[in-house]
């Protein structure tokens, strides 16, 4: 994210984003009504590291910077069925964004014992796959 065109808010361990160009009308807003959420929910701290939102995955405002696994369209259809792979000894450790032509998907948490962890949220995952050709 471009730090310049946003201004960054904590609220206790949670951290978001608002474009600056609407962090003003944020604050007149929020003088009158209570906002539970606003923003770009980026994530929150845990036990002093950080640990990104599916949300900001799917943000168009990552930087090149961002630690990515680029994967096939199985690979990808997998991902978001939450089918985890058994190990990633060839990845970075922290966490890594998975992404399908360059889109992003959602995070990986690569353990320094090579395991892997799919933080795609449970919720969001695909249920169903169909067959090549088949309905």
């Amino acid at each position: 994210m471009n730090p310049d065109r946003y201004t960054f808010l904590t609220r206790e361990e949670h951290r978001s984003a608002i474009p600056k160009s609407i962090y003003e009308d944020y604050l007149t807003i929020s003088r009158s009504l209570r906002i539970t959420h606003s923003g770009l929910y980026m994530g929150k701290v845990y036990r002093g590291q950080f640990k990104p939102s599916p949300e900001l995955a799917l943000s168009q405002s990552l930087t090149t910077e961002t630690q990515t696994v680029e994967v096939s369209a199985d690979e990808a259809l997998d991902y978001l069925a939450h089918m985890n792979k058994a190990s990633g000894s060839n990845f970075p450790h922290g966490y890594n964004l998975v992404t399908y032509q360059g889109h992003g998907l959602g995070w990986i948490h690569v353990l320094k014992t090579g395991q892997i962890r799919n933080k795609y949220p449970t919720a969001w995952r695909i249920l169903q796959r169909h067959s090549k050709g088949k309905r």
